[in-house]
Protein backbone atom coordinates (compact mmCIF):
# COMPACT_ATOMS: atom_id res chain seq x y z
CA UNK A 1 0.00 0.00 0.00
CA UNK A 2 1.09 3.56 -0.54
CA UNK A 3 2.43 5.80 2.20
CA UNK A 4 -0.62 8.03 1.76
CA UNK A 5 -3.03 5.09 2.16
CA UNK A 6 -1.16 3.83 5.23
CA UNK A 7 -1.18 7.29 6.80
CA UNK A 8 -4.92 7.63 6.15
CA UNK A 9 -5.56 4.21 7.72
CA UNK A 10 -3.63 5.13 10.86
CA UNK A 11 -5.40 8.49 11.05
CA UNK A 12 -8.73 6.64 10.84
CA UNK A 13 -7.61 4.52 13.82
CA UNK A 14 -7.00 7.64 15.90
CA UNK A 15 -10.25 9.21 14.70
CA UNK A 16 -12.15 6.10 15.88
CA UNK A 17 -10.36 6.15 19.24
CA UNK A 18 -11.11 9.84 19.74
CA UNK A 19 -14.76 9.34 18.79
CA UNK A 20 -15.08 6.27 21.02
CA UNK A 21 -16.28 4.37 17.93
CA UNK A 22 -15.25 0.78 18.68
CA UNK A 23 -17.08 -0.57 15.61
CA UNK A 24 -14.92 1.58 13.33
CA UNK A 25 -11.84 0.75 15.37
CA UNK A 26 -12.30 -3.01 14.93
CA UNK A 27 -12.41 -2.60 11.15
CA UNK A 28 -8.91 -1.08 11.22
CA UNK A 29 -7.21 -3.84 13.25
CA UNK A 30 -6.04 -7.20 11.94
CA UNK A 31 -7.55 -10.21 13.71
CA UNK A 32 -4.13 -11.04 15.16
CA UNK A 33 -3.40 -7.47 16.27
CA UNK A 34 -0.56 -7.12 18.75
CA UNK A 35 -0.11 -4.13 21.06
CA UNK A 36 3.03 -3.78 23.14
CA UNK A 37 3.28 -1.16 25.86
CA UNK A 38 6.74 -0.89 27.32
CA UNK A 39 7.07 -0.18 31.02
CA UNK A 40 7.41 -1.57 34.54
CA UNK A 41 4.74 -3.73 36.20
CA UNK A 42 3.36 -0.71 38.09
CA UNK A 43 1.82 0.38 34.78
CA UNK A 44 -1.29 -1.86 34.71
CA UNK A 45 -1.54 -2.09 30.92
CA UNK A 46 2.19 -2.59 30.23
CA UNK A 47 3.01 -5.77 28.37
CA UNK A 48 1.95 -7.48 25.17
CA UNK A 49 -1.72 -7.83 24.24
CA UNK A 50 -2.63 -10.13 21.35
CA UNK A 51 -5.75 -10.65 19.28
CA UNK A 52 -9.15 -9.12 19.72
CA UNK A 53 -9.59 -10.53 23.21
CA UNK A 54 -6.24 -9.11 24.25
CA UNK A 55 -7.13 -5.76 22.76
CA UNK A 56 -10.48 -5.72 24.56
CA UNK A 57 -8.69 -6.49 27.83
CA UNK A 58 -6.12 -3.75 27.10
CA UNK A 59 -8.77 -1.06 26.55
CA UNK A 60 -10.74 -2.22 29.61
CA UNK A 61 -7.60 -2.08 31.76
CA UNK A 62 -6.77 1.42 30.54
CA UNK A 63 -10.35 2.58 31.22
CA UNK A 64 -10.38 0.94 34.66
CA UNK A 65 -7.14 2.54 35.82
CA UNK A 66 -7.26 5.98 34.17
CA UNK A 67 -9.68 8.82 33.64
CA UNK A 68 -9.66 12.04 31.70
CA UNK A 69 -9.17 15.14 33.86
CA UNK A 70 -11.24 16.97 31.25
CA UNK A 71 -13.94 14.87 29.64
CA UNK A 72 -13.48 16.69 26.33
CA UNK A 73 -9.78 15.86 26.19
CA UNK A 74 -8.64 13.08 23.87
CA UNK A 75 -5.14 11.93 22.94
CA UNK A 76 -3.81 14.34 20.36
CA UNK A 77 -1.78 13.17 17.38
CA UNK A 78 0.79 15.84 16.56
CA UNK A 79 2.67 14.14 13.74
CA UNK A 80 2.49 11.06 11.51
CA UNK A 81 5.65 9.85 9.78
CA UNK A 82 5.26 7.05 7.23
CA UNK A 83 7.69 4.84 5.39
CA UNK A 84 6.65 1.66 3.65
CA UNK A 85 4.31 -0.34 5.87
CA UNK A 86 5.25 1.52 9.06
CA UNK A 87 3.76 4.70 10.46
CA UNK A 88 5.15 6.47 13.49
CA UNK A 89 2.68 8.60 15.41
CA UNK A 90 3.83 11.24 17.89
CA UNK A 91 1.32 12.76 20.24
CA UNK A 92 0.42 14.03 23.66
CA UNK A 93 -2.05 12.86 26.27
CA UNK A 94 -3.36 13.88 29.65
CA UNK A 95 -4.87 11.32 32.02
CA UNK A 96 -5.20 10.79 35.75
CA UNK A 97 -4.76 7.59 37.72
CA UNK A 98 -8.09 6.60 39.27
CA UNK A 99 -6.51 5.18 42.43
CA UNK A 100 -4.07 8.04 43.04
CA UNK A 101 -5.71 11.03 41.31
CA UNK A 102 -2.21 11.89 40.04
CA UNK A 103 -1.90 13.26 36.55
CA UNK A 104 0.14 12.16 33.57
CA UNK A 105 0.63 14.87 31.00
CA UNK A 106 3.16 13.83 28.42
CA UNK A 107 4.26 12.73 25.01
CA UNK A 108 3.85 9.29 23.48
CA UNK A 109 5.15 7.55 20.38
CA UNK A 110 3.44 4.69 18.56
CA UNK A 111 5.28 2.60 16.00
CA UNK A 112 2.55 1.04 13.88
CA UNK A 113 3.07 -1.83 11.46
CA UNK A 114 0.53 -2.47 8.74
CA UNK A 115 -0.22 -5.70 6.91
CA UNK A 116 -2.84 -6.27 4.24
CA UNK A 117 -4.48 -2.90 4.77
CA UNK A 118 -4.89 -3.40 8.53
CA UNK A 119 -3.04 -2.35 11.65
CA UNK A 120 -1.13 -5.49 12.68
CA UNK A 121 1.15 -4.25 15.46
CA UNK A 122 1.41 -1.19 17.69
CA UNK A 123 4.37 -0.53 19.95
CA UNK A 124 3.73 2.24 22.47
CA UNK A 125 6.45 4.29 24.12
CA UNK A 126 5.55 6.69 26.93
CA UNK A 127 7.32 8.48 29.75
CA UNK A 128 7.41 5.39 31.98
CA UNK A 129 8.77 7.26 35.00
CA UNK A 130 5.83 9.68 34.93
CA UNK A 131 3.31 6.88 34.29
CA UNK A 132 4.76 4.82 37.13
CA UNK A 133 4.44 7.80 39.46
CA UNK A 134 0.82 8.29 38.40
CA UNK A 135 -0.05 4.68 39.24
CA UNK A 136 2.24 3.97 42.19
CA UNK A 137 1.45 7.12 44.09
Amino acid sequence: MSVETNTALVQSMYDAIQAGDTSALWTVFADDIEIEVFGPPEIPFAGTHRGREGLDAFFQTVAHHTERPDEDHVPEVRELIAQGDKVVAIGVDKVRGRATARAYDGWWVHVIELRGGKVARVREYIDTAAAREMFAG
